[in-house]
């Protein structure tokens, strides 16, 4: 069971009795999404508060309490090893325990992680609970036989591979594999109890081998770019006029959780507004020393492309700002003329002299600036004259940027003159979250300069985007 506080988990009030449950057996994707959000603001409170899980120190000088309550019940650790992550997951079903643990001693022996069920009942919740890759199914089970579990395989479009195991004649055997394979199952093999070791190694040995060599496209020091948890993203920029090629290319990194469905979710998504400005340079560092570690595990080349990179609001009113960033990225050996930081348009609409003075800096530093537009172009164009930023980048992923509106001859009126004024002050025009080839083709009819988005290429490793630049 999974328990968790529906308030805030970082509060000065003191914490809510109530409590919401969730049972991981039979929804694993909520349980396992609720607790991944625990562990982002676990990471996160340790980096912003030098390894003080615990307790944070807010202004009013009181420490504030901060409460994880879970208990999950057969359950891979989402910080297991990336080998034990990596290891061909094995379900054995068979009422016999002799054989189920014999099973176990040796698929784990080639490297496999091994659950067993004695029951044909619990199937159903083993495939959802343990996502096996490879089932090892007795045909005479106590209550459910396994032609009906084979049903249940069918109907739930089970993907794993199948070795159907039975002391009964080949012929039987024979027969219920023929069924399975006219239900789309993945039969494998059939093998005769009593079985020999070997035959069970001869099965597995070949798929593990296979899974190895697919989970090593990255040295081992980097494999975090393939597994659950935090990593960087990066989102290549493409070229879409003549103007901007052979200019550097960018691409946009974020720190992100990558869920167990394999979705990313940015680490700001599932931050509370007060929690933002205390954790802002913490996620600065996280981007760049992993950026550093992908530099010198050969992940990216930093001649190949830079890093665009988003500047919280609260770091542009903090004096201290330029240096403290220009000694991370040094500290990184990234170079200060591959980093753009991002801005968004509230800090410039609404910007001080300290936020004036900070970008000044950070310019003279060789840092390049951008301002993201999403809704206030006007107000973000009158005040570009004071400013000394390099680049004004369109925001699509909002209404204004959906189907009915694109296709509305004013709305691009309105963005090409934003453009057109933009590339008259000698700015570089681009958009991100284009999400379809419709508004890819918006960004060209209106003379953007380069793109990004889903339509282009989906946020991934550091090597993705490496290759996405050698095909560009």
């Amino acid at each position: 069971m999974l328990f968790l506080k529906p308030r805030s988990i970082i509060s000065p009030n003191p914490l809510p009795t109530e409590m919401v449950s969730w049972n991981w057996q039979y929804n694993p994707s909520i349980a396992m999404g609720l607790a991944l959000r625990i562990l982002v603001l676990a990471t996160l409170m340790v980096l912003n508060s030098a390894g003080e899980l615990c307790a944070f120190k807010p202004s009013t000088h009181e420490y504030c309490a901060i409460k994880i309550w879970i208990s999950i019940d057969e359950v891979m650790s989402v910080s297991a090893t990336p080998e034990a992550r990596s290891a061909l997951k094995v379900l054995a079903v068979d009422d016999d325990t002799f054989i189920s643990d014999l099973l176990k001693r040796l698929a784990t022996k080639v490297g496999c992680a091994v659950h067993c069920i004695h029951d044909g009942a619990e199937v159903g919740n083993a495939l959802l609970a343990y996502r096996p890759e490879i089932i090892f199914l007795d045909l005479v089970l106590p209550g459910i036989d396994g032609v009906e579990i084979i049903r249940i395989l069918a109907k739930a479009e089970c993907k794993a591979k199948i070795v159907l195991m039975s002391g009964l004649d080949k012929r039987t055997l024979s027969s219920v594999e023929e069924v399975a394979k006219k239900s789309k199952l993945d039969v494998i093999g059939a093998i005769s109890k009593p079985f020999e070791p070997g035959q069970i190694e001869g099965i597995l040995q070949p798929l593990v081998e296979s899974k190895r060599t697919a989970s090593l496209r990255v040295d081992s020091t980097t494999q975090t770019e393939t597994c659950l948890g935090p990593h960087l993203s990066y989102e290549p920029e493409q070229s879409l006029s003549e103007s901007s090629e052979g200019s550097t290319n960018w691409a946009r990194v974020s720190y992100v959780w990558k869920l167990d469905d394999e979705q990313l979710m940015d680490i700001d998504s599932i931050l509370d507004e007060t929690v933002k400005p205390r954790i802002s340079r913490g996620i600065i560092e996280v981007i760049l020393r992993t950026a550093k570690s992908d530099k010198e595990n050969g992940v990216i080349d930093p001649l190949k492309f830079g890093l665009k990179i988003a500047l919280p609001q609260n770091l542009l009113s903090d004096e201290s700002t330029p240096d403290y960033l220009s000694e991370l990225v040094q500290a990184s050996g990234l170079g200060n003329q591959n980093i753009l930081f991002e801005i968004d348009e509230n800090a410039i609409i609404n910007s001080s002299d300290t936020t004036s003075d900070v970008l000044s800096r950070l310019k003279i530093k060789g840092f390049k600036l951008a301002v993201c537009v999403k809704d206030q172009s006007d107000q973000v164009l009158a005040a570009l004259d004071k400013l000394p930023v390099d680049e004004i980048v369109v925001n699509m992923a909002t209404e204004q940027f959906g189907e009915s509106y694109i296709n509305n001859t004013e709305t691009e009126f309105q963005v090409a003159s934003l453009v057109s004024y933009a590339a008259g002050a000698g700015l570089v025009t681009s958009v991100k979250n284009a999400a379809s080839d419709q508004q890819l083709n918006f960004a060209k009819r209106c003379n953007f300069q380069k793109a990004s988005g889903l339509c282009i290429q989906s946020p991934s490793d550091g090597i993705s985007a490496m290759e996405f630049f050698k095909r560009a």
